[in-house]
């Protein structure tokens, strides 16, 4: 049922919080789930998905920085998108978040923006990273 409705859809979001570098087991069992969605080897003209085009996105929230510890959710994230034959609609993590409480008006601001995004015509990316409870730790992140 759930395969079915991700292929109706026009975006996709793949939800989840960091544990040890990477997606949660229970995202990680669906994502494994998720291979009947592409057929042949990736990149050969064989392969094909039945999801091809679709605006797929990621959030992910963690108790710790994203240095060292997030990179790599990001680069399995991107890799999904090679095998889908999707494009990414963005990234959100939500960085030194522990509790939902943490996430203050600003952060809760930053993440509407980026859900607004996922829907709007243009097909650039929006990569938000927001260090929480820690304003202004990374230049160029308001």
């Amino acid at each position: 049922m759930i395969i079915d409705r991700m292929v109706a859809s026009d975006v996709v979001i793949y939800a989840s919080p960091l544990y040890y570098w990477g997606f949660s087991a229970q995202m990680k069992a669906f994502i494994d789930r998720c291979h009947c969605l592409y057929r042949g080897v990736c990149g050969s003209p064989e392969h094909m998905s039945f999801i091809e085009g679709q605006r797929q996105a990621l959030i992910v929230t963690a108790a710790d920085p994203f240095e060292n510890n997030a990179e790599q959710v990001l680069t399995t994230f991107q890799r999904i998108l090679v095998y889908n034959k999707a494009y990414s609609a963005g990234e959100l993590f939500v960085c030194n978040c522990t509790t939902p409480d943490s996430l203050d008006e600003e952060i809760q601001a930053q993440a509407i923006k980026f859900a607004n995004q996922l829907f709007s015509a243009t097909k650039a990316p929006y990569s938000l990273l927001i260090p929480a409870g820690a304003p202004n730790m990374i230049p160029g992140i308001e």
